[in-house]
């Protein structure tokens, strides 16, 4: 089967359309996020669609292109994607067409590709493992895999609350009984409330955190059926936590959650929880990611989310494909050192 590489000549309406074949799409495919995130970083932006022989699109991805200074190589980084998996739960692209967007990128605008893929390590992770090895790509030991705990919706809300632990799930009913309220409100204003109960948070527990401007930003550019949802729960007329998630493909995807000490107390964390994982099983969505964990690191989020019932799983991790030998040996160097410098 022929392909035909498409890259950078189609506009934002054409990209969102498209991305709706894809069960894999998420928040962070998305035009707006990628545009943020690369003008954040000093970064160019590139975007690649790739269809078939009969104009159905087979992967689609955005390429964030970074220059490293002491070696200046060009690197060219997909989070996320490309995404390939269709909503029947099937991979849409083949090896060729992997091979296409590796040429394209490879031949005169980066050094290295390097594909971050929305991807668990399951059967059909193993399988596309195999298809991005065919296509030129190696793995990358000095990313850490993205590890997770989900939550899969195959008996409704009341599945949802028989899969906690039967600490969560006393807390959640004394905190439904409290007379807390739940509200969605994702405009300027709750991403205001969320600014301040994140600020709070950060300074409680003495870590950096995310911007809330990486997710803010973007959220004022997506469109409708893009857009990031934020639920809160208030006591009386006191937001007392919040939880961020995105429902884009046929997932939810849990980004950032804050509760001050009142919504400690009262329970309002599990409530929020709850209520974000019921709001993307009522958008239709078949899992909800809570998004990483460290139990090493971060025991107090780890043990806090196993309770809600998600399965561990991992993502399948990162591949690279180089330009030729001499920048592949360069970039390894370059790639160790500088997670030796992160780890540390």
């Amino acid at each position: 089967m022929s392909y035909t590489v498409n890259i950078d000549n189609f506009d934002q309406a054409h990209w969102q359309q498209t991305a709706k074949e894809f069960a894999d799409y998420s928040i962070y495919q998305t035009w707006p996020y990628q545009e943020n995130r690369a003008e954040r970083s000093g970064c160019k932006i590139s975007r690649a669609i790739i269809t078939d022989e009969n104009g159905q699109a087979s992967l689609m991805c955005h390429v964030r292109i970074m220059q490293i200074k002491a070696t200046l190589l060009k690197i060219g980084y997909v989070q996320w994607g490309p995404v390939v998996r269709s909503h029947d739960n099937e991979i849409k692209c083949t090896v060729a067409a992997l091979t296409e967007l590796r040429k394209a990128y490879l031949d005169n605008m980066v050094n290295v590709l390097r594909f971050v893929p929305n991807m668990v390590n399951n059967e059909m992770g193993a399988d596309f493992i195999e298809m991005l090895k065919a296509a030129g790509f190696h793995y990358s030991n000095t990313f850490a895999p993205y590890r997770t705990l989900a939550i899969k919706f195959e008996n409704g809300e009341e599945g949802i609350r028989k899969g906690m632990s039967s600490n969560f799930r006393r807390t959640l009913k004394n905190a439904e009984k409290s007379g807390l309220q739940v509200h969605q409100k994702a405009d300027d204003e709750g991403f205001s409330v969320l600014a301040d109960m994140y600020k709070v948070l950060k300074e409680r527990k003495g870590f950096s955190g995310l911007d809330i401007e990486e997710f803010n930003v973007p959220q004022k550019l997506l469109s409708d059926d893009e857009k990031m949802d934020l639920v809160f729960v208030y006591n009386q007329d006191r937001p007392v936590s919040t939880v961020l998630s995105s429902n884009l493909g046929d997932s939810g995807l849990l980004l950032l959650a804050a509760a001050n000490q009142e919504g400690l107390d009262l329970g309002g964390s599990y409530l929020t929880w709850f209520s974000s994982a019921v709001h993307s099983l009522n958008s239709g969505k078949q899992v909800y990611d809570l998004g990483g964990i460290d139990p090493v690191n971060n025991p107090g989020v780890y043990s806090f989310k196993s309770r809600m019932g998600g399965i561990e799983q991992y993502h399948i991790g990162a591949f690279d494909a180089c330009k030729n030998s001499s920048i592949k040996m360069m970039w390894n160097i370059s790639d160790k050192a500088r997670a030796i410098i992160n780890h540390h």
